[in-house]
């Protein structure tokens, strides 16, 4: 700011020099020019000889010399009182100048003293701070710690279901052999496909059945096996439907299913169907739902963790020991396809059979649902 103001009053002080310097000149050529003119009117209305020509030349001479040297003095006048004007204002700056920086230097101190006292006194409330918030941290770590403590069983989500599925049509009732020792003459024939929930908590799994006809719609869905078998002559009427499994036990070669089977094994699994709960199935998409109960997990024994940071024994995981699927059975189920076909259809003549598209979708059980009597662990859907 300074710095702007002295160089302000430099521009007004030459501006001043200049506007004087301008009227010096301005006098300097005017004068002689009125005196000369006034002379001349003179000689004029006289209308004299040579003598008094030259010496009104000879007096206009010496008042042109008179005028100059007068000019000159002015001039040198002037510029002498500028000069001494100048040196004034600039000391007058420098005063003020000095007097401003005297001001501000004693000022400076005081200025300095209280920003030191607030400075002091926001670090005092600084270290408050940080102290109160140290002791929020750790009664907040002392009740995580507390809480992890009491930390309930983690949910643990595994539902295996079948890797493969066999599904057939056997139109005219011909004996077909399933096994070594098993034949069926039945037109619609499939395995038993079994589901287990080795879930820490009880799941809904529901299974989306897509079902296409790869004969550019000539088959006929309907709605059961009575009408489709006593379908009219030359009509590709086909009744199919997805059973679930009853309350029998579930076996895998003659033993219940446990905690060691894999989706392999699933594909084909020994089961009772529950015939009156079957759910028919017709082109595009169908649902068939059931609810498993959660298998048995217990936590690892406590151990203790060295550590010196808490947050590395809060987020530390227990870990979970599988002590094996829900009891009586409660965690594993399973379904069958089944069907009739019109007897009095040309089925030879078709070029493509039926394509069946199996996805498993399970959600946690929120306790409201309930199992359909009769069955093993089906339910209806909403």
């Amino acid at each position: 700011m300074r710095k702007r103001v002295r160089t302000h009053k430099n521009i007004k002080i030459k501006s001043t020099a200049f506007l004087m310097m301008l009227c010096m000149i301005i006098g300097s050529t005017y004068i002689p020019a009125f005196a000369e003119e006034e002379d001349k009117s003179k000689l004029s209305a006289l209308e004299s000889g040579d003598s008094i020509l030259d010496d009104l030349e000879n007096k206009d001479s010496e008042n042109k010399e008179d005028q100059s040297e007068d000019s000159k003095d002015n001039t040198e006048t002037e510029n002498n009182t500028q000069n001494d004007k100048e040196p004034d204002s600039d000391d007058d700056t420098d005063d003020k100048k000095s007097e401003a920086d005297g001001d501000i230097d004693e000022k400076e101190p005081e200025a300095g003293d209280d920003i030191d006292g607030k400075e002091s006194e926001e670090e005092a409330q600084n270290d408050d701070k940080k102290a109160s918030d140290n002791d929020i941290k750790t009664k907040e770590s002392k009740e995580e710690k507390e809480s992890d403590e009491k930390q309930e069983i983690p949910e643990i989500i595994n539902v295996l279901v079948p890797s493969a599925y066999i599904l057939a049509l056997n139109p005219y009732g011909f004996s077909i052999r399933m096994g070594e020792e098993e034949v069926t003459t039945e037109q619609v024939i499939s395995g038993n496909y079994g589901i287990v929930n080795k879930s820490s908590t009880d799941q809904i799994v529901t299974v989306s059945l897509t079902v296409e006809d790869m004969n550019e719609g000539e088959l006929v869905f309907v709605d059961s096996a009575e009408e489709a078998r006593n379908a009219e002559e030359g009509v590709y009427a086909v009744y199919l439907a997805a059973v679930p499994a009853d309350q029998e036990e579930i076996l895998v070669d003659g033993s219940p299913v446990d905690g060691n089977t894999t989706g392999e094994v699933l594909q084909n699994v020994k089961m009772t169907g529950a015939q009156e709960h079957a759910v028919t199935l017709y082109s595009g998409t169908n649902q068939i739902a059931f609810k498993l109960s959660g298998a048995v997990y217990s936590l690892e024994d406590d151990e203790e963790v060295e550590s010196d940071n808490w947050d590395d024994d809060l987020d530390r995981e227990p870990e979970m020991i599988f002590e094996g699927l829900a009891p009586d059975g409660m965690g594993v189920t399973a379904y069958t396809f089944y069907g009739a076909m019109n007897p009095n259809a040309a089925w030879e003549k078709l070029s493509g059979g039926i394509k069946l598209s199996v996805i498993y979708t399970y959600r946690t059980a929120d306790g409201s649902e309930e199992v359909i009597e009769g069955t093993g662990a089906m339910i209806y859907i909403d």
